[in-house]
């Protein structure tokens, strides 16, 4: 039997299910809690995960792990890969006056057509705005900006801070998804790209997306992380996290499978698609029938 995994790291909790990637029935499932607040440290994402993973009963017989988690948060990044100051989740909305600022400063109909919406304190780019102009001391530390997803994959792959993660901290290893990136407010569905006028005027600072190789992060330069597209690998879940298996392959959007085994999640949802789409149609069929049935 294949084994999959889903993670939800959510505003709340971190829940993990492990499912069968044939039949997609529930195996067994884990769950732990995350603080409460508008503003968390990611190293309690990071614990949550770890008490997740072993509460569903590890990794080391999953095949493959889908990483989703809470949208619009701000993750600030320092050179050594350290978090800079706790996160700001979406639900902070101490930035709402920077919101009003970025609108007035670009207008609500140019930021639109950017970038697919009007700021509003959730956004990660009010966030950034906030956190120039009240916490100039945290600005002077960043190097990158991430989500709380972005983050989380980055150290499953084996990227942290120096000294306390295999890989150390490379930041140009920064991923993220398009639904993610989507949610910055710097980010344009129309080209597909960062929208780097934007950042620069929210945040004050240049910034470039990353390489994906081995490029040396440049002081005066955030590094935000690099957008796959929607087949495209994102590396290999490091062996030494929690159990996993070795040789697993990152997915976009977070997603880990085992080597040579990298198409089970994707089957998995296309036998769930043929499946809902079975009921889809006999549910029609049946209603057909009703409707047959009352009018003789």
């Amino acid at each position: 039997m294949t084994l999959v995994a889903g993670v939800d790291s959510s505003t709340q909790s971190c829940k993990v299910v492990v499912l069968d990637a044939e039949s997609g029935a529930l195996v067994r499932a884990g769950r732990a809690s995350h603080p409460e607040g508008t503003e968390v440290h990611p190293d309690e994402w990071w614990r949550a995960l770890s008490e997740a993973f072993g509460d569903a009963g590890g990794l080391a017989d999953v095949s493959a792990l889908s990483v989703g988690g809470q949208q619009h948060g701000m993750v600030l990044l320092d050179l050594e890969g350290n978090v800079v100051r706790p996160a700001l989740l979406w639900n902070d909305t101490r930035s709402a006056g920077s919101a009003e600022d970025l609108t007035a400063e670009v207008g609500a109909e140019d930021f639109a057509r950017r970038t697919g919406l009007v700021p509003v304190a959730s956004f990660t780019i009010t966030k950034i705005r906030w956190i120039r102009d009240h916490e100039p001391e945290s600005m002077a530390r960043v190097a990158a900006v991430a989500l709380p997803h972005d983050w989380l994959t980055w150290r499953l792959r084996g990227y942290g801070p120096a000294g306390s993660s295999p890989l150390g901290p490379d930041l140009d290893e920064l991923t993220t998804d398009r639904s993610d990136a989507s949610g910055t407010g710097y980010w344009s569905p129309l080209t597909g790209r960062y929208d780097l006028d934007l950042f620069k005027l929210a945040f004050g600072q240049d910034a470039r997306e990353a390489s994906g190789g081995t490029t040396t992060a440049a002081p005066g330069v955030v590094v935000l992380p690099r957008v796959l597209g929607p087949g495209e690998t994102a590396g290999r879940v490091h062996p030494a996290c929690f159990g996993a298996v070795a040789q697993a392959k990152c997915w976009a959007a977070g997603s880990c499978s085992a080597s040579g085994r990298g198409q089970c999640r994707r089957r998995a949802w296309a036998r769930s698609q043929t499946r809902r789409r079975r009921r889809v149609r006999g549910h029609q069929r049946h209603r057909v029938r009703r409707r047959l049935f009352t009018r003789t």
